[in-house]
């Protein structure tokens, strides 16, 4: 059990989810997850989220949504969120988006 559960939206941003991932990953409090739920991104957002996936800290929920209507209809990141709020198994929860970069004493400090 982890003591914080952070939880990451993501949807198509290829050009910042890495560094975001990142941001994370690189916390000087170790004791964290990662969920990091995304709105089935094109390609080229996968390709990059793909590379971080041997974390073993990092657990990866991909939606099915196909349509932005369907996204729309949805509330979008809300229902990942409240998919993730499921799937947690830290004490305390942050939320993080694709294109938000943590300090690396972001948890620590928090």
């Amino acid at each position: 059990m982890s003591k914080v559960s952070v939880i990451m939206t993501s949807y198509n941003k290829p050009q910042y989810i890495g560094k975001a991932i990142e941001g994370i990953l690189k916390q000087t409090f170790t004791d964290f997850e990662l969920l990091l739920m995304d709105d089935n991104s094109n390609d080229e957002t996968q390709q990059v989220i793909e590379g971080f996936l041997t974390d073993e800290r990092i657990k990866y929920f991909r939606s099915d949504i196909t349509s932005d209507s369907e996204r729309a209809e949805k509330i979008r990141y809300a229902a990942l969120i409240n998919k993730a709020l499921g799937m947690i198994s830290g004490q305390y929860i942050s939320y993080a988006t694709d294109d938000n970069i943590f300090r690396p004493q972001r948890l620590e400090k928090w």
